[in-house]
């Protein structure tokens, strides 16, 4: 079941109703709801739409997609208030001037961020508690610090020096 099918049933609300609601196509929802069309590809104003009239965010609608799950497993929408409350924790690096947060499954935890236009997620093999979180958190900005800097690392190599210094190499 997508994510959207099961925002629009808890929202207690039909197709057509939804359709109707938000301008959107029927034939279009509901391939969105069957994953015939990926609702992670549809505009901007689609998607404002589409959480206005369900009441709920942008990322209810989109994260399965940005984190990997394109099929909305179960366990993501499970109502878990510990889950909820890790999620909505985010943390920051200064460094790079890129903010993150938690993503939660049954199986992982995970931090979720956006480095040059795509999703990144990194697992971390950790168990979150308010306890923990704070020294957690660091944990995060330096996994996310140490990513960007193989990034920036790789992409320097991957370059030809400018000086011409690798053409005596031959």
């Amino acid at each position: 079941m997508t994510a959207l099918k099961k925002l629009r049933e808890a929202a207690g609300l039909t197709r057509r109703e939804v359709s109707e609601q938000s301008g959107i196509n029927l034939r279009s929802l509901q391939d969105y709801e069957q994953g015939h069309k990926s609702i992670a590809r549809a505009n901007g104003e689609l998607l404002f739409k589409l959480s206005l009239v369900l009441g709920c965010t942008l990322e209810d609608l989109l994260t399965p997609y940005l984190a990997g799950d394109l099929h909305g497993s179960d366990s993501f929408f499970q109502e878990n208030a510990r889950k909820e409350w890790i999620e909505n924790r985010s943390f920051r690096s200064e460094q790079y001037h890129l903010s993150g947060r938690w993503f939660v499954t049954e199986k992982e935890t995970s931090i979720i961020f956006v480095c040059w236009g795509s999703v990144v997620r990194l697992p971390l093999p950790v168990w979150v508690t308010e306890k923990t979180l704070p020294w957690l958190s660091e944990a995060a900005v330096m996994r996310m610090e140490r990513y960007m800097k193989d990034l920036t690392f790789k992409e320097k190599s991957d370059q030809p020096a400018e000086t011409g210094e690798w053409d005596d190499w031959g």
